[in-house]
């Protein structure tokens, strides 16, 4: 059975694409994940690194701590999730797999 999308239509291949249910998710503009963060992280998503270089709001952290930093923290673990999706895959017999992931050498590297 061919898998169908929200207004009845079948991608090619009997697949649903994400972009098809939700276009607004993978619209061109900004980028914002769906707490309404932008995407202005730093990537290295060859050792799935994500940098966020802003700056902490510190009467925040002093009035609910783990509450804020689960927030912020859930935030850029979305945003990386949806960059390592973004990557091209190839799909072998095991399953989809990313052929070269792509390095960024802004970042250190430590031996």
């Amino acid at each position: 059975m061919a898998a169908a999308s929200t207004d009845g239509a079948v991608a090619s291949g009997g697949v649903v694409k994400a972009e098809d249910l939700l276009p607004s998710a993978f619209g061109d503009g900004a980028r914002v994940d769906s707490s309404g963060k932008a995407d202005d992280l730093s990537y290295d998503l060859g050792s799935l690194t994500a940098v966020d270089s802003h700056q902490v709001d510190a009467a925040k952290m002093q009035k609910k701590q783990e509450n804020y930093l689960h927030k912020l923290t859930t935030g850029n673990v979305q945003l990386i999730v949806k960059r390592v999706f973004e990557l091209p895959m190839e799909v072998t017999a095991q399953a989809p797999v990313v052929s070269e992931a792509p390095s960024n050498s802004a970042f250190a590297v430590f031996d």
